[in-house]
């Protein structure tokens, strides 16, 4: 029962949990993020809304290690480059259940049996855990390409160091001149 008001009511969990994602950003921007979905003038509402909807369906086809983890990366990476905590990155995921629970209340008659309920949110749980293995896994990526980066500027800082101490290579010039102390 729970699947089929998971499928039936698809679109609007989406919506919701958009929503609820988006709310995690400041508020001068939810509006922004929202209304301009356009792939270069607001990269991260594109992402923000395409990755969503592919990690839902994913989610919903059970099919989360073949395309869903494509999806949870790309939106893991976009909240990483943001300088949002471990659990503000990952925390989106969670609010999943928040926006199931919301729609499927208020538009289902459904009787969904609890064990449909903890089975659904246990998946969402590892669903987390994977969304948490990603976002450490860009954190490491992050900090090596800033190691490397401070490790260039020590190099640059030090040639250009060397450089300043070393002279230019005088020539001796020897004169004919018998006044000369040679």
């Amino acid at each position: 029962m729970l699947t089929e008001s998971l499928i039936r009511e698809k679109n609007k969990i989406i919506d919701r949990w958009v929503q609820l994602i988006v709310e995690t950003y400041p508020s001068h921007s939810t509006r922004f993020l929202l209304k301009n979905t356009d792939r270069f003038s607001n990269p991260i509402g594109y992402t923000i809304t395409t990755e969503t909807e592919a990690l839902f369906n994913s989610f919903l086809n059970d099919d989360i290690e073949k395309t869903g983890v494509v999806a949870l990366d790309n939106l893991i990476r976009v909240r990483t480059g943001q300088n949002f905590t471990a659990a503000e990155a990952v925390g989106f995921v969670f609010s999943l259940k928040q926006a199931i629970r919301e729609v499927i209340e208020e538009n289902s008659q459904d009787d969904i049996s609890l064990n449909e309920t903890l089975s659904l949110e246990t998946r969402i749980d590892q669903l987390a855990l994977k969304a948490f293995d990603s976002y450490m896994n860009c954190r490491d990526r992050i900090n090596d390409i800033r190691i490397k980066d401070i490790k260039r500027q020590a190099r640059l800082f030090t040639d250009a160091n060397n450089f300043k101490n070393v002279t230019p290579h005088q020539e001796e010039h020897k004169t004919n001149d018998s006044t000369s102390c040679e």
